[in-house]
């Protein structure tokens, strides 16, 4: 009874914890999360599970709580989970009954649940989704989607920084923000005639970010800020209601939408939806009349990406960037295989916004060209054409 109830204990899904997408690493390599305390807990967790897998082996013990760890077992299970919760195979179409077929042969052949590795690794690469993982003892197999198209990025976390054309002063820290003033460089012969938020807003993993937003929106609003540029290049996402909470402080009106959220529906096809909740809360601490300015590159996945497909919508707002957002709207599950492996599987909530799923890229409104001098004197392109933007609403 105490044994079933350790397992039951450490088999139990960790509740918001996220895999985040990183720039290219092999995927045979042990990847590096940015979250190290969940990292150890999964790992610890992991160890645990095998051990106590090992004991019941060793002690000659039964119990319905185990399955046989052989490699086909492994895959069969493997295989059925993705078929059974995946909530993307619209987004991602892959022929999942061939996949079975197609491997199935190799697999009856293996004698270690190690040689799996290279075939779930190619897998993960047909579906190119990045909240797909495998967590073994040694090894995390994952597909990064934010491997490329990375713009220079924002002013990360620093008291001070300048480009050549702007810097940013006053620049202060706060979970997951770095929020400054934009004045032009004093060579440059466009000054900036009003006063704008620069807001570098770099993940959405801290729960205490609801706070800060909070009491900071306000303050956007009273102080006679002339316009808002929110930077979100390289956002490798994190929760859902962090990113929710943002939004809302700009959402005003009807005709801002509400994200409704969908998990897959078992009772349908592969495709199959059915709503579960949503996020309607609309504080509209920010005027719909405040021009507001997102820029976006490559590198913002998962609840970054969420983020932008939310502010694309609003009337106030115009998104540049030289590359789309990687993608990326539902959240992951953690499943444990027979042989104690951890599965991360997107299974929802998987939201929509205006009908449409977040899991798709968000485009620039403002396509920014490579400009090559400029690129290599540092210049911040994106961030130009959004404040040039920016100047266009001065009296």
């Amino acid at each position: 009874m105490f044994s079933s109830l350790l397992i039951s204990l450490f088999l139990t899904k960790v509740k918001y914890i996220c895999v985040y997408p990183q720039k290219v690493l092999p995927l045979r390599q042990t990847y590096a999360m940015q979250n190290s305390i969940s990292l150890l807990f999964r790992r610890l967790r992991l160890h645990i599970v095998l051990f106590l897998c090992a004991s019941f082996s060793l002690c000659g013990c039964t119990s319905s709580l185990l399955v046989e760890a052989t490699p086909q077992e492994v895959f069969r299970v493997f295989w059925e989970t993705i078929d059974r919760q995946y909530a993307n195979f619209e987004e991602h179409p892959v022929d999942w009954d061939s996949i079975y077929t197609r491997y199935w042969h190799e697999v009856c052949q293996m004698q270690s649940d190690a040689d799996l590795l290279p075939i779930i690794d190619t897998i993960f690469t047909l579906f190119e989704d990045g909240h797909f993982s495998l967590e073994t003892p040694d090894t995390m197999l994952h597909f990064s989607p934010t491997d490329s198209n990375y713009d220079i990025g924002p002013f990360w976390g620093v008291e001070a920084a300048s480009y050549p054309h702007y810097s940013v002063i006053d620049m202060q820290k706060y979970d997951g923000i770095s929020i400054g003033v934009l004045h032009p460089v004093h060579n440059w012969s466009a000054d900036i005639s009003r006063e704008y938020v620069y807001a570098a807003i770099y993940s959405f993993k801290n729960h205490n970010m609801t706070a800060s937003i909070d009491s900071l929106l306000p303050a956007w609003r009273d102080e006679e800020v002339d316009g808002i540029v929110l930077d979100i290049r390289r956002h490798h996402g994190g929760l859902g209601y962090v990113a929710y909470a943002l939004y809302a402080h700009f959402a005003s009106d009807d005709s801002a939408p509400v994200w409704q959220l969908y998990v897959r529906d078992l009772q349908g096809d592969r495709t199959s939806l059915k709503p579960q909740s949503c996020y309607s809360e609309k504080k509209g601490t920010i005027p719909v009349t405040m021009p507001v300015a997102l820029i976006i590159d490559g590198g913002v996945y998962s609840a970054g990406n969420v983020f932008a497909h939310g502010m694309a919508v609003l009337p106030n707002v115009k998104v540049f960037g030289k590359y789309p957002t990687a993608g990326g709207g539902t959240s992951p599950r953690y499943i444990h295989l027979p042989n104690g492996w951890i599965l991360s599987v997107p299974t929802g909530s998987k939201v929509y916004i205006n009908e449409k799923s977040t899991e798709y890229p968000c485009y620039p409104d403002v396509w920014v060209e490579d400009d090559s001098a400029a690129f290599a004197q540092s210049t911040d392109l994106p961030l130009s054409r959004a404040v040039q933007w920016l100047e266009t609403f001065a009296e």
